[in-house]
Formats: structure tokens, sequence, C-alpha cells
């Protein structure tokens, strides 16, 4: 009896005013602060720890195997889905239902920072490198990190208002980028001697201006200084569960709305499509790059492209707040898609015409006119800016939808689906690009040139290896095509998923829920309420 009682307290945990007011940051200026300042601390974690994996392989004494040991430490984030529910479930009243998560995990990241710069050189610096120390010692930041990934998502869908839910996706990609070049990009840069004295020296010096130690220890102070601020400015129960805040939810019950997110049309909807809908763009976005360098040309260096890239990151946010923050994500999503596909199509324009206009500059190098070059350049960033613009759409649609009992969950999930969708994309788009080339040698006909050593055996008969049919542009149009398809196909699915109300994305709390009269007002556009309960 008990539990049917609280199984519809918690399907009665509703939002009761109107949700299509316009957009207004009076009284939620300070939780877009705090949100993105803690999207910023989760981002410096996990750029570091990227940023001590480039720094490892300048390392004189440690190995390939040390490093590929090193990488595997990220496994967390791939399985923080598991524990999601506990996340949404376990927590301290008194605290607050993500502050429970957020403020342990925040002090003992802080604290592990702390004691790595004690001891960072004392394990890389010696031979053999004590990299078996380093692995754990990130195993267990990485834990803690994907688990505040998780809590500051769940937080996310109930900090704000419900007109400011669209500013959710801003705060989380400007927070991300802003972190990724802290922990990331400053490491790398700052600590490296080539760097400070091309660009930040007059003249040499041994070393870079920072140390790793000095990073660290920044890193520390600013998670325990960020974490007091977040622990004594906002008051979590303000803004959880309106009425219901006193409703606490159980293990059995968070796992089991998990479960039953499988069991709603729509979202299986949804995945179908966040799984498929890289198949038109991974072409052109995973391949241009290595076929410029197979025309022996020098794109931009790869770590300064990066740069440029999470400083547009930075900037895109904010400057297309106002379509990002609307009722209506997926309807701007849709208009993009045929821009994004013609941008692409103009990419591998350039490059198909670019070997006839390849001029030799003063080191003998390859290379194009510098107004050719800066198209190809501009093009690239418009096409990575639009990519980054999708996942903004994407994610603001995720945090309408999301069921705040168990938000975390929730998005955490709807997250990993996009990213596998991403993945499976880039390895069709390069499987294809292989199978669909064919290259010949002019002096052996049984030699395909599919490796470098089988080029290598060409050149070494004074052969040459002749391109028959090209996989690059195959693939591209292929990818066209599909992301063509799509567009058709999926332009009506999400449009129709973009006006669902709320009792198709929640799961019930148990099969026989009663419709208890609470009506369920939707964050979705205004035609998509009706009368329907949860």
């Amino acid at each position: 009896m008990n539990h049917s009682s609280k199984d519809d307290r918690l399907d009665s945990q509703v939002e009761d005013s109107h949700v299509n007011d316009a957009p207004n940051l009076t009284g939620d200026k300070m939780n877009v602060f705090i949100l993105t300042l803690l999207f910023i601390q989760q981002s410096v974690s996990q750029g570091f720890f990227q940023s001590m994996s480039t720094i490892l392989l300048t390392k004189q004494y440690v190995s390939k195997k040390d490093w590929a040991k090193y990488v595997l430490m990220y496994f967390p984030y791939n399985l923080n889905i598991f524990w999601a529910p506990l996340v949404d479930s376990v927590y301290v009243k008194n605290i607050g239902r993500r502050k429970s998560w957020i403020l342990p995990s925040q002090y003992l990241i802080g604290a592990l920072f702390f004691y790595l710069a004690a001891n960072i050189y004392d394990w890389i610096e010696i031979k053999p490198p004590k990299i078996t120390y380093l692995c754990v010692l990130f195993l267990c930041i990485n834990f803690l990190s994907s688990t505040l990934d998780v809590s500051i998502d769940g937080w996310a869908t109930t900090i704000l208002k419900k007109e400011n839910v669209g500013f959710l996706s801003t705060c989380k990609t400007t927070g991300r980028a802003v972190g990724t070049v802290l922990g990331y990009f400053l490491p790398i840069m700052l600590h490296s001697e080539e760097f400070c004295n091309t660009y930040l020296r007059s003249s040499p010096e041994k070393g870079g201006v920072m140390t790793l130690e000095g990073f660290l220890y920044f890193y520390g102070s600013f998670f325990f200084l960020a974490n007091k601020l977040i622990a004594f400015v906002i008051k979590e129960e303000h803004y959880a569960f309106s009425n219901s805040h006193s409703t606490k939810l159980g293990v059995c019950q968070a796992y089991a709305l998990f479960v039953g997110v499988f069991k709603l049309s729509a979202f299986w909807k949804l995945a179908s499509a966040l799984l498929t809908i890289e198949l038109g763009f991974a072409a052109v976005a995973h391949l241009s790059s290595k076929k410029l360098e197979e025309y022996g040309l020098r794109p931009m260096d790869d770590f300064l492209n990066t740069a440029m890239l999470y400083a547009v990151q930075m900037i895109i946010p904010i400057a297309f707040c106002k379509y990002t923050s609307g009722t209506e994500p997926l309807s701007v999503l849709i208009k993009m898609i045929p821009y994004r596909l013609f941008f692409g199509l103009l990419m591998t324009t350039l490059i198909f015409y670019a070997p006839n206009i390849i001029i030799q500059n003063k080191n003998n190098h390859r290379t194009l006119p510098l107004d050719y070059f800066l198209l190809i350049e501009t093009n690239k960033l418009i096409l990575e800016g639009m990519a980054f613009l999708f996942k903004i759409l994407l994610l603001s649609f995720f945090f309408r939808i999301s069921d705040r009992r168990i938000g975390a969950t929730y998005m955490t999930l709807l997250f990993k689906l996009t990213m596998y969708g991403g993945d499976f994309a880039k390895s069709m788009s390069l499987g294809m690009s292989d199978w669909l080339s064919y290259k010949r040698c002019s002096t052996d006909t049984n030699n395909d040139c599919s490796t470098i050593g089988l080029v290598e055996d060409c050149n070494s008969i004074r052969g040459s290896c002749s391109t028959i049919v090209d996989g690059y542009y195959c693939t591209v149009i292929l990818s066209t095509v599909l992301g063509t398809i799509w567009y058709i196909y999926y332009r009506r699915v999400l449009i129709n998923l973009q006006y669902k109300d709320f009792n198709q994305w929640w799961p019930k709390s148990s099969r026989n829920a009663p419709q208890n009269g609470h009506q369920m007002q939707s964050i979705l556009p205004s035609k998509s309420i009706h009368s329907n309960t949860c």
C-alpha cells in the first residue's frame, strides 16, 4: 500500500506554472553562473587527463605500452550510465539531492590534484616511470569526474525556471569549451618549451613558463574555492521537484524508471535518429584532412586547428543563444541540415580542384595559394561550427524532455546515444573509404597499394601507385545521399517528437500508476500541451 501511494506521488511531480513564457533570466543569473562553473570544473579534470596523455608521449622513458595503459583509465566515462540511477536516488536530504554528490566529488578531485602535484615528476621523470601509480590516481579522478558529470546533468534539469530551460545547453557547451581550454590546451602550451620560446619569450629558455606541478596546485585550489561557493550560495531545495520535494526516489524505483525509458516508443524513435544522424556528414568531417595529406599538402597544424575550434565553441553558444534557447530546437536543427550537406559538398569540391593549383614554397614544400588555403580552412571551421551547433540544439531538446525524477540517468543515456551515433558514423566512413578505394602498382599488377608496406614495395621496383577509384569521393557522395534520405525521412519524425507530451517521454513508476488528475505541463512548444495526465 505504501509503495503504491509513493508511486502516485512520484508520478504527480509536475510543474504548475505555464512553461511557454518568454525566457527571462531574472532570478536565474546566479544559477546560470553556478551551472556554467560546474561544467567548467568537470571539463578541467577531463581535459587534464587528455593533456597528460599527450605529454606522456613526449617523455623519453614512457613506452607506448605504458601510454596505452594510461589511456584505458578513461573507461569510467563510458560506464557511468550504470551508476547514474544511484546518483538520482541516493542522497542526504539536509545537503541536497545533487549537492550530496557534487560537493564530495569535487573536494576529493581537488585533494587528488594536490597529491598528484606533489608526486607527478617523481612518477614520470624516473626510469622506468611509475605509470601504474599515475593510472590508479587518474582512475579515481575519472570515476569521480564522470560521476560529477552525471550529477551536474541531473541538477541542470531542475536548477532553472521552466521558461529558461533552453539556456541549459548554452551553459553546458560553453562550460565544457572553457574547461577544455583550461585543462587541456593551457598545460600543453605553457608546459612546452618549444611553444613558450616561439611565442611567449624574447630569448630561448629551458622549460615552459609553468610546470605540471603548478597547474595541479592551481586546479586543486580552483576546485576547493569553487566548491565553497556552490555549497553556501545555492540552496538546492528551492529548485528541486517543485511541490513534491519531500518525496524521495528509491534505488529500485530509479532503476525501474531507467528500464521503463526503454519501453517508450518515442524514445526508440529518437534513439534511431541519434544513432544515424551523423551518417550524412562523417565522411567530410573525418576524411578531408587526410585527403589533403595524400596530395602532399600540409594542412594547418592539428593542435592549432583544434585550439581555434574550441575558441569558436566558446563563442557559438552565446552568439546563437537566441535559436538554441527557444522552444523548438529540433526545428532549427532540421533547417540546418541542407546547409550542412551543401558545405560538405563545397569542401569536397575545393579538395578535388586543389591538386590543380598546388605551388612550391621557398622551402620546396607543396602548398596552396593563400586565398585558396584560407577558403578551405574557413569552410572547415563553418562545418565544425555547424556540427557543434547541432550538439547544442540536441542538448537543448534533451534537457526539455528528460524526466526530472531521473534527470541524471536520462541525460546520460541520451548523451551516450549521441556519442555512439558519432562513433558509428566515423567508423562507417573510414571503412567505406578504404573498401571503395582501388589502386594499382604500375610495375606489379598484383600489388593493390593498400598498405604503406605495399606502396614501398611498389617504389622499390621503380613503380608508382596510381588511383583507379578514389574511395574518398565515393564515400562523400554515398554519405551525402544517405544524409539526404535521412533528412527526408526523419524531418517529420523529429518535428512530431518535438511536440509530444511529457507522458510520451516519462516512464511511470509502476505498471498500475493511476491517473491522478495532475495535468502535465510540458516545456515543449505550446501546441503539444493537452490534458494528458502522468
